[in-house]
């Protein structure tokens, strides 16, 4: 069932009276009653009803305002601003164009007639608190402001002639007398840079103190001890000027004026003063002051002589920060600030004036600095009796991952009178005030002071329970809770590092040979024999006619298939060089006729080879975070040694190809790796009767590299060169002959050691802030 109908069923009840009166002074709350209109048929209640006319009489009752309507509607009223401004609703109704700008009168100051939705909105401001009167006439209603007898306003009828509901009385505020002080001679309204607002008034007198409070949607600001006109007094629509500030309503307020700013969106307002002028600027709020308004947003303040408490209020306002002013906060001073952080502002404010802030939660307690520091003293006093009396606690703490021990060890280490593992003795481990505050933070603990140099108490103690892993604590319940909460911290699973490895050794050998071979035939003309000049000398050897010479180092006749050696035979040496294996090129040819008997073959041959070797090792090994990894692969040569009673003894040294690398994780993601890398093999070559040398090859260096990128140590060369010459003795020393009687074999082999290493990094957790610089914690000196 509608309210309307319900309205209506219960006016044919109940005899409507002649006079309704609202005794606005005498209660805080919103009064409404609803009052029906007398229809001809049930449609017309739920018609909206046409306001044509608001017109103010004055007779020997005071003042009283008209309201001309088709229709009598329901109405809401609401007492503002402690009496001064009455604001009366009337549901489901419409002002029409007829009611123009309505005249002030007698006891109202002005009047602000406004459609809002579905209802229309009458404002009366007011020159003193007043009681108001809703009395139905046959137009409209009519209502009356009067003054209650003794009080200065109006007495309320009994409740026997309308329901209404229950409200509390409120002291009735005293009828202002306006004084000679601060006068607003002129209101100007403009559009900043910014696209704010800029309200200024001009003003004679002393410059007024301004309280500034925000609201809903609105700004409201209250000038103390100022006196506006008259012609001041109503609503200036700015909507036009397009800033946040739609309108602004300007009435006084008992010795003071009100000014009400009604704004669209998010916003910032800075209040300032300057001679004679006093300047209030509204603008949108900027994308970074509105991620954060409570951190490094900037405001201006210019002020003279006012008070702290009104400039504190001013912060206040601005930060959204809620405030807590002590009773013994006073004093007054002068401030221009312009476009500063509000937080320098409000730490100026406070040392200039002998004050301090300490939160408290969301709260922010402002006191004079010697009351903070005596009520700190004392909580700490509190604390440090409260610790002597506290009942201690006995908690089994699992450890998962890192030793109990150690964990142990860590916490007696930060006690002034114990070192790690050891009781009563001082090891210097004390922390100095900065880390207590620093671990504190960390731990989440309120106070620094609570921690001492110990997380153990006074009383406390801890021991290892080795099969499990353990620690047994017994101490109070909060120095128990700061141990498990720093246990947390520190028992987590250390980030491995897979590191993969390729040692290569590279060597590069090029070796250069020359050789020479040569002989010949001589065929009888008789009974068809051949000589062969050869090194051996073998003759008589017969065969047929026709025998072949092929390039090579013998003779072939093709009578017996037999090879006969040449005369000189020095072909190229390959072995023990980079040529083992290879062929040579041969350049040869025969010197004779075509059927003459005598054939001498020559042959030279030359091989020149380049040949690349590589030793390549790739072990791989986990480790975990600051372990040393270490990887090795050879063999331990035997030598002897002398005692100290004169015997031999057998002992072992190792020639092996090892790797030692030491990583740590920093907290940006990069790896540090602590290498030393060794190529020890044995010479047997030069072996000596005591012992076989071992040749050593090592790199040692500590780097910086990113997570899974591949680092090259290299530089490590050996240059060998090795020249052999064979050839037939005298023959061979005989100036550019001794060519053909001789070889020669030049071999350079060079050796460089390269190490490739390639770290990543395998589950665990990322470093916190007891491990590294970017954590919550610097335990720094």
């Amino acid at each position: 069932m509608s309210t309307a109908s319900i309205t209506a069923r219960h006016a044919r009840r109940v005899a409507v009276p002649r006079l309704q009166l609202h005794s606005l002074a005498l209660r805080p709350v919103t009064l409404a009653v609803m009052a029906a209109a007398l229809c001809l048929s049930s449609g017309a209640a739920w018609a909206e009803s046409l306001i044509t006319g608001v017109t103010p009489v004055q007779d020997q009752h005071g003042t009283a305002l008209l309201i001309r309507s088709n229709s009598r509607p329901a109405y809401d009223v609401n007492s503002l601003d402690g009496g001064y401004r009455l604001r009366i609703d009337f549901n489901n109704a419409h002002f029409m164009s007829s009611v123009g700008t309505i005249a002030s009168s007698g006891a109202v100051e002005n009047v602000l007639a406004e459609n809002i939705g579905h209802n229309a909105r009458l404002d009366l401001l007011l020159k003193s608190p007043q009681a108001i009167m809703v009395a139905p006439t046959p137009g409209g209603y009519r209502l009356a402001l009067v003054a209650e007898r003794g009080k200065g306003v109006a007495a309320a009828p009994s409740a026997a002639s309308v329901p209404t509901s229950n409200v509390a009385a409120t002291p009735a505020m005293p009828v202002p007398v306006q004084t000679a002080g601060t006068q607003i001679n002129d209101l100007n309204f403009k559009r900043g840079k910014n696209g704010g607002g800029i309200l200024d008034l001009s003003i004679s007198g002393p410059q007024p103190q301004m309280n500034v409070t925000r609201e809903n949607g609105a700004l409201v600001v209250d000038l103390k001890d100022t006196v506006i006109p008259s012609s001041y007094t109503h609503r200036f629509g700015v909507g036009q000027f397009g800033t946040p500030v739609q309108y602004v309503d300007s009435y006084p307020l008992g010795h003071s004026t009100r000014l009400v700013f009604a704004i669209h969106g998010p916003y910032e307002y800075s209040a300032y003063q300057l001679g004679q002028r006093t300047m209030i600027d509204v603008h949108p709020k900027t994308t970074e002051t509105s991620s954060n308004p409570d951190s490094g947003a900037r405001l201006s303040m210019d002020f003279q002589n006012i008070s702290v408490r009104d400039a504190l209020q001013v912060i206040a306002d601005f930060t959204h920060q809620n405030i807590v002013v002590s009773n013994n906060v006073s004093g007054s001073l002068s401030l221009r600030l312009k476009n500063e952080p509000w937080e320098e502002a409000l730490q100026v404010i406070l040392e200039s004036q002998g004050l301090a802030a300490k939160h408290i939660g969301n709260i922010l307690w402002v006191a004079p600095a010697n009351q903070i520091a005596s009520q700190e003293e004392a909580q700490l006093k509190a604390a440090a009796s409260k610790r002597k009396l506290e009942p201690l606690e006995t908690e089994l703490i699992q450890i998962k991952y890192a030793k109990a021990s150690e964990i142990a060890s860590l916490l007696q280490g930060f006690d002034q009178n114990q070192q790690p593992g050891v009781a009563g003795a001082d090891n210097g481990m004390n922390m100095n005030p900065a880390q207590n505050a620093a671990l504190a933070s960390a731990l989440g603990i309120p106070n620094s002071s609570l921690i001492g140099n110990s997380l153990l108490g006074p009383r406390g103690s801890v021991a290892v329970v080795t099969r499990t892993n353990s620690l047994l604590v017994r101490d109070t319940p909060q120095d128990i809770a700061n141990i498990k909460n720093l246990i947390t911290k520190i028992d987590r699973p250390v980030p491995q590092v897979l590191i993969e490895t390729r040692i290569v050794q590279i060597t590069t050998n090029a070796a250069q040979s020359l050789g020479v071979n040569w002989g010949g035939t001589y065929t009888g003309g008789g009974g068809g024999g051949v000589i062969n000049l050869s090194g051996t000398g073998a003759t008589g050897v017969t065969s047929t006619q026709g025998g072949a010479y092929p390039m090579s180092g013998t003779s072939t006749t093709s009578g017996t298939g037999f090879t006969t050696p040449a005369l000189v035979n020095l072909t190229p040496s390959t072995a023990g060089s980079a040529l083992a294996g290879s062929n040579p090129a041969s350049l040869g040819f025969a010197l004779g006729t075509a059927a003459g008997n005598r054939i001498l073959n020559l042959q030279l041959q030359a091989l020149q080879a380049n040949n690349r070797a590589k030793i390549i090792s790739s072990p791989k090994v986990l480790t975990q975070d600051n372990e040393k990894a270490v990887i090795e692969q050879g063999q331990e040569i035997p030598y002897q040694q002398s005692t100290s009673s004169g015997a031999t003894a057998v002992s072992f040294k190792k020639a092996v190809l090892s790797l030692n690398v030491t990583p740590h994780i920093s907290p940006n993601g990069k790896i540090t790796l602590d290498v030393d890398a060794q190529n020890d093999q044995p010479n047997y070559a030069q072996a000596l009767p005591s012992g076989i040398p071992i040749d050593t090859q090592q790199v040692k260096t500590k780097l910086l590299v990113n997570n899974g990128q591949t680092v090259v140590i290299g530089g490590i060369y050996t240059d060998s060169t090795t020249q052999t010459e064979t050839g037939v003795p005298l023959l061979r020393d005989i100036p550019l002959l001794g060519w053909l009687f001789k070889s020669h074999l030049n071999n350079v082999a060079k050796t460089e050691l390269l190490v490739f290493l390639t770290p990543k990094v395998i589950g665990g957790d990322a470093p916190d802030g007891l491990g590294g610089t970017s954590g919550s914690a610097n335990l720094g000196q």
